[in-house]
């Protein structure tokens, strides 16, 4: 999975939590159980042993006439492991219309499972020329980009009664809400304590912005963990 981002981000920043090779995954809930998971499947002809297919949410106004089109986001998915009643494991290659001087280039894998918890993971491999220590900042922009996009791709994968219901649940399908987390390999500016985040000053300002005020941290060793109403 990975996501290369280059011009997309032009305003100043005040830059202070840098983490090492990040990695985002977002998280939801959609109804799903065997049956519905089975016409997923099916419709992805998983049975069948195909590892690819063409899918889209639109509805076909004009049957009668060969050709279909589309206009805005395209996304390959891939079948890379799967259970035909428990789970299956996705890959989607997204090609989302983007400015001129933008080059974004993004994959995600997706688990779906048949109690209808959805993981949907992205490896970060470049920001801005970027590639090691990556700014938390700007991986949240990214990670708001991947909830939106993770909607549209799954909306083509759900049945219409699917659709429907997260169409009364939320109001807005494609801005719901969904739980991200973020995870890294280190953390540039390294604290042995992880209260000593909390300095109240440019540390503690950072986080509140990403986690949401009322986050608390804990520590394993040296893994740190920061939980707040918004992720971790």
């Amino acid at each position: 999975m990975s996501d290369d981002i280059a011009g997309n981000i032009k305003d100043d920043l005040t830059e202070i939590i840098h983490i090492k090779d990040p990695k985002i995954f977002v998280i939801e809930w959609l109804p799903f159980d065997s049956n519905q998971l089975r016409e997923l499947n099916k419709k992805m002809d998983i049975e069948k042993g195909a590892n690819k297919t063409l899918l889209t949410g639109l509805i076909d106004r004009q049957p009668d006439v060969p050709i279909f089109q589309s206009k805005g986001a395209h996304t390959k998915v891939f079948v890379k492991d799967y259970e035909l009643d428990s789970f299956v494991n996705l890959q989607a290659i997204i090609d989302m219309p983007e400015e001129e001087e933008i080059v974004q280039v993004e994959e995600m894998a997706i688990f779906v499972s048949r109690d209808g918890f959805i993981i949907y993971s992205l490896e970060l491999n470049e920001i801005e020329n970027l590639n090691t220590f990556m700014s938390i900042d700007k991986i949240t922009r990214v990670a708001a980009d991947l909830c939106q996009d993770s909607s549209v791709v799954i909306d083509s994968l759900l049945t219409e009664f699917q659709r429907n219901f997260i169409e009364i649940i939320f109001g807005d399908p494609i801005h719901r809400p969904k739980t991200i987390c973020y995870v890294g390999d280190d953390i540039k500016i390294r604290h042995e304590d992880v209260n000593d985040y909390y300095d109240g000053e440019d540390f503690e300002i950072e986080l509140n912005q990403i986690l949401g005020e009322g986050h608390e941290p804990f520590q394993m060793g040296r893994n740190l963990f920061f939980k707040g109403s918004r992720g971790t």
